[in-house]
């Protein structure tokens, strides 16, 4: 599961109920809003995170929850300025027995990576890998009514690097609650290796 939750003890509750709904074994979560001192718990699951701070105030950041029963078999420290958390793991049962690398991504809106720099992280991922987050990007190839630069940039990304196979499906992933409107600014990667056993 991933969620961009505004503020992880602003939506606590709301985490517990959809992980009570869906039980997700992994849990990828963006602008997470934890300072450094914090220390969030939540039953059955590790959390990994990487807090962000702008003037010493909790802001963006992320988070990776891994249920018990999932084996974390590293913790994988990237070359980059992207915010991230990028973590080896094993799944064991009720899931087939697998060993892959989720990477879980937020690149706030007012923040415009460098082509290299996507190249560059996407090179230092392990096979097998998940690569997902709240990238704030707008593309019709993946369900957006626009495209932005960084939009542009993925889309090169993902034109260019064969490895790369894109999960989204044309559908929204974000209702802006205060216009109404609807967007599609979340993304879902995973290497083609790997891709076949994801929907």
């Amino acid at each position: 599961m991933q969620w961009n939750l505004n503020g992880y003890y602003n939506n606590y509750e709301e985490l517990r109920q959809l992980i009570s709904l869906k039980q997700p074994r992994i849990i990828c979560l963006q602008e997470t809003r934890l300072h450094p001192h914090h220390t969030p718990k939540l039953n059955s699951y590790q959390i990994h995170r990487f807090a962000y701070t702008n003037a010493l105030i909790a802001a963006e950041g992320v988070a990776t929850l891994i249920h018990n029963s999932i084996i974390l078999k590293d913790s994988i420290q990237l070359n980059t300025n992207i915010q991230n958390i990028t973590l080896r793991i094993k799944t064991c049962h009720p899931l087939p027995t697998l060993e892959f690398t989720t990477c879980n991504i937020y690149l706030p809106p007012h923040t415009e990576p460098k082509y290299a720099d996507l190249c560059s992280l996407v090179a230092q991922l392990p096979q097998l890998f998940i690569l997902l987050g709240d990238c704030n990007v707008h593309s019709t190839s993946w369900g957006s009514y626009k495209i932005n630069t960084k939009g542009k940039l993925f889309d090169k990304l993902l034109q260019q690097h064969p490895q790369l196979f894109l999960l989204n499906n044309n559908k929204s992933t974000r209702f802006n609650i205060s216009n109404g409107t609807s967007s599609a600014i979340d993304l879902s990667i995973s290497s083609t290796n790997l891709g076949h056993l994801l929907s």
